[in-house]
């Protein structure tokens, strides 16, 4: 989902993913979020916070290349009017992808 928001955020400049890891957010309070079809998961901290903790930036592009390696095809430009059918209709990440997306991110951004 972060790659599909941060391709369209790219219109208007550099879209940069952070990934915070478990690890990153160790005593960190986390809870549920609002929008259980974007996987979405909140956590208590500002914006700036989460990206000092985030050990893990990689731009959209990289995001997408990662995806299309693991055979998930996101287009390189979206628009506004996109955005909505391509959350409903890219698949969702397995807790296995999700490991293996990590793992390859991490490698890019070393």
């Amino acid at each position: 989902m972060a790659t599909i928001f941060a391709t369209h955020s790219e219109q208007f400049g550099d879209a940069i993913i952070q990934i915070a890891t478990p690890r990153d957010l160790a005593g960190v309070a986390t809870y549920e979020g609002c929008i259980a079809s974007e996987a979405e998961v909140g956590v208590e901290l500002s914006p700036g916070d989460f990206a000092r903790r985030s050990s893990i930036q990689i731009p959209a592009s990289a995001a997408r290349g990662i995806l299309s390696r693991m055979g998930i095809s996101i287009p390189s430009r979206i628009g506004i009017d996109d955005l909505s059918p391509l959350l409903a209709n890219t698949p969702k990440l397995t807790p296995e992808q999700v490991s293996q997306f990590i793992s390859e991110a991490g490698a890019y951004s070393g």
